[in-house]
């Protein structure tokens, strides 16, 4: 299928290549239908949304952050992703933070409400990880660990 976006042009998207988010993202609860794109250097992707050509978030492993990053779904969280309470979820999960490198002397992430995405569902989620002590706002630029974050 082709893709308009405003960034990268009209792009041939797989059908399989396309995530479903059934919420939405955060402040976005209309789109739904998003695919991943590699960046041309460094730890950065994008997040390009397939219903809207203007939106794309950048995105990046959280542990090139924070190297013991760590997410914790509810039951509700992984039923939106199509996984079960019981299942070994982890293997089958990507995590990454959405980026703010409009300042690209300061740079960061977003780690209060990564996007969790199952491989084997294609499906996404942004989970809002309340009462981690997170920021919304993490410097990027040197790895630390999640107590030095908080």
């Amino acid at each position: 299928m082709n893709v308009e976006t405003a960034r990268f042009g009209t792009l041939t998207i797989r059908p399989e290549d396309l995530l479903m988010f059934p919420q939405g993202m955060l402040g976005f609860p209309e789109m739904q239908r998003f695919f991943i794109l590699d960046h041309t250097a460094g730890p950065f992707r994008w997040l390009q949304s397939a219903d809207d050509p203007d939106v794309a978030f950048v995105i990046i492993d959280p542990t090139c952050v924070v190297s013991d990053y760590a997410v914790r779904l509810n039951r509700q969280d992984l039923e939106q992703l199509g996984l079960d309470a019981d299942s070994e979820w982890s293997e089958d999960m990507v995590v990454a933070v959405i980026a703010n490198v409009t300042n690209p002397h300061a740079p960061t992430v977003n780690l209060l409400a990564p996007i969790c995405i199952c491989a084997n569902s294609r499906r996404g989620i942004q989970s809002v990880q309340h009462h981690s002590g997170l920021s919304a706002r993490h410097p990027i630029g040197r790895t630390t660990s999640k107590r030095q974050a908080a």
